[in-house]
């Protein structure tokens, strides 16, 4: 055989395709088609066979059903052909492929349920029970039971109304209540009734308390603390030029206590103090230079003076003690004295008078000299 061309192939391919698909459809459409007559068939059963064939010609001429389909009035004395059997055993099991359920109708129970309450609580009254449709209870639009449900009257209560004397007798105490108080002691109470039972027809009451009270958290409350005032400031650590004082506080008003909360925030302070500058006593500067002296010669004067800066006075210091300028004798040598001459005078006379002024003049210059040297 000769080897296969491709295209040949892929035709061959798309042609198998093509019947596999159609295959497929076609498969899709039975089960669809099979679906609708089921359907169909189901409803066709549920109308007509359930009603006018199987029930009519099956059950009726009892036919043991294995649904559990019964009929009210089977016909007697007349047997079932087998053609007409396998018929019903058909019909059945096309209503059981239907999921059919069998209709069930209600009977009437057996036993009475329970009795009713009495009518009255004294002197007669009347109490009832009945029978219930649950023998069984209706199901699949099965009928209800037939007539009404059987009913039995009798009688009850028929003591006297006048009650006799009961006595009253306490109940139990209730649970403790609430403490009125978290802590630092509180009350709390339990109560009881006189209802076990309640005192009737003149009974005696219920001989005790009603209720009782006990103390309850009478552990102490917390108490936070508190700060004191502030105490006072101490001394300052310096007089003057600044220095540092200090105070402080207490958490003691009043202190914390049974768990309380400690005080928050600091307990002392510091400040300064004294800022103020320190007195400073003034001190004498140097002497400055010499003034010029007030003569040139035959005695004169000059003077020095000085400063309170070293340091001056200040924040209330004290001045400089002693004088701020000194005074002392200068140029004190003879200022020179020029010669001159004097007028002439005729005779002896003059003579004397010249001879006289000059020797005062010489005593007088050996005076002034002397003096200047001591």
């Amino acid at each position: 055989m000769g080897k296969l061309s491709p295209v040949f192939v892929l035709v061959l391919l798309v042609v198998l395709a093509s019947v596999v698909d159609a295959g497929r459809k076609n498969g899709r459409r039975k089960k669809k088609h099979q679906e609708e007559e089921e359907h169909e068939k189901c409803e066709e059963a549920l109308v007509h066979k359930l009603e006018h064939r199987f029930f009519k010609h099956c059950v009726a001429f009892g036919y043991k059903s294995k649904i559990d389909c019964v009929h009210e009035d089977i016909r007697t004395g007349r047997r079932m052909r087998k053609k007409n059997a396998r018929k019903c055993k058909v019909w059945e099991s096309e209503l059981k492929a239907c999921n059919y359920k069998c209709p069930i109708d209600g009977g009437w129970s057996d036993d009475f349920g329970p009795w009713s309450e009495c009518t009255a609580e004294c002197e007669g009254g009347e109490m009832t029970r009945s029978k219930t449709c649950d023998n069984p209870a209706p199901q699949y639009d099965g009928v209800d039971c037939v007539g009404e449900a059987e009913v039995e009257v009798a009688g009850c209560n028929f003591d006297s109304c006048a009650a006799p004397t009961v006595n009253g007798g306490w109940g139990n105490w209730s649970d403790w209540s609430v403490c009125t108080c978290d802590c630092g002691g509180g009350n709390q109470t339990k109560t009881r009734l006189c209802d076990s039972p309640r005192p009737t027809a003149g009974g005696t009451p219920c001989d005790g308390i009603i209720s009782t009270t006990r103390e309850c958290n009478i552990q102490p409350c917390p108490i936070d603390g508190g700060y004191s005032k502030w105490g006072e400031w101490s001394e300052c650590s310096a007089k003057c030029g600044g220095g540092m004082h200090s105070r402080s506080r207490t958490c003691d008003n009043p202190e914390p206590q049974f768990g309380g909360v400690t005080c928050e925030g600091t307990t002392g302070q510091t400040e300064e103090c004294n800022t103020q500058g320190c007195p400073v006593d003034g001190e004498w500067g140097d002497y400055g230079p010499w003034s010029d002296c007030s003569e040139a010669c035959g005695g004169g004067s000059q003077n020095t003076t000085r400063a309170c800066d070293n340091p001056a006075p200040e924040n209330g210091g004290a001045e400089c003690l002693g004088e701020s300028v000194v005074t002392q004798q200068c140029n004190n040598d003879p200022c020179p004295v020029d010669g001159g001459w004097v007028p002439l005078v005729t005779g002896v006379r003059a003579a004397r008078s010249a001879e006289g002024v000059s020797r005062r003049g010489a005593e007088n210059a050996t005076i002034r000299f002397l003096s200047s040297v001591e």
